[in-house]
């Protein structure tokens, strides 16, 4: 059996509260969710976030934009309470400023202790299917200019300057979001979408982390079904790995490499307000 390697990168400053290198938010509300719903959200308001019906582990993830495959660790209830956290900042803080203030707000309210580590695990490269490089029929590099600010954005255009910019064409026959990703039961569609997306949103249908090992560059559209059993060979219904080299052109190649890690040391049930 392979040895695993750990390189220990220390445990991340977490910040304090209200410390110049610690933003936090100005208030925090945070309630325990009962209602059983199954639905669950994490997203962005003018000057805050709010979350609804989520557990720890999906807002350690989303905060620091991991895979749920990086994550280790933490107390039984990571995975089984959820919470609805209402948190506000004044001044209009961006996108990247929230998340260090939501990293200030899990420290102080959650107790949360976290470090990172690389360990050698097994994971698929994503490389190209066909030797001359063509891309399968479901995708191909996108047109959208996804990676500017939106108009009334910071950074971006004045709000009404810039008219939206028309949908994107269908692809193969499949309707394409723009700037973003929809998801069912065995379809993935996205628009726009950098390759690093796509891998991290794969891994838990793969099962492994998925490294990007193509050489592609942008952003790309494309449009993948699947059956939901990875293990599937039904063959009106391709297996993920199957659609993946016939839909996109692309292949998955089981390797061993190096995988950074977050681990959960510790961290507390919150006091509700």
């Amino acid at each position: 059996m392979a040895r695993m390697l750990v390189l220990v990168f220390g445990v991340l400053a977490l910040g304090v509260p209200g410390s110049a290198q610690a933003p936090a938010f100005d208030a925090v509300s945070i309630k325990v969710n009962k209602s059983g719903e199954q639905g669950a959200r994490f997203g962005g308001r003018p000057g805050g976030i709010e979350v609804r019906n989520n557990t720890l582990r999906n807002i350690v993830r989303n905060v620091w934009n991991l895979n749920n495959l990086q994550i280790v660790g933490g107390p039984d209830w990571f995975n089984e309470d959820r919470f609805d956290i209402l948190a506000t900042a004044a001044g209009n803080p961006t996108p990247p400023q929230m998340m260090e203030m939501a990293k200030t707000m899990l420290a102080d309210r959650f107790k949360l202790k976290v470090h990172t580590e690389t360990r050698q695990l097994p994971i698929y490269a994503l490389v190209l299917a066909r030797q001359d490089g063509r891309l399968g029929p479901r995708m191909r590099l996108s047109t959208l200019d996804c990676g500017a600010p939106p108009a009334g954005a910071p950074g971006g255009p004045p709000a009404g300057a810039v008219p939206s910019p028309a949908p994107p064409p269908p692809l193969d026959g499949v309707e394409i979001p723009r700037c973003g990703t929809r998801s069912g039961p065995g379809q993935i569609t996205s628009g726009g979408v950098l390759l690093e997306a796509f891998t991290r949103n794969m891994a838990s249908m793969a099962g492994r982390i998925i490294v990007d090992k193509t050489g592609l560059s942008g952003r790309f559209d494309f449009s993948l079904s699947f059956a939901m059993d990875p293990a599937s060979t039904a063959p009106d219904v391709p297996s993920v790995f199957a659609a993946i080299q016939e839909q996109l052109g692309l292949k998955l190649e089981a390797q061993t490499g190096p995988v950074e890690v977050f681990v959960i040391d510790s961290a507390a049930r919150p006091t509700e307000n």
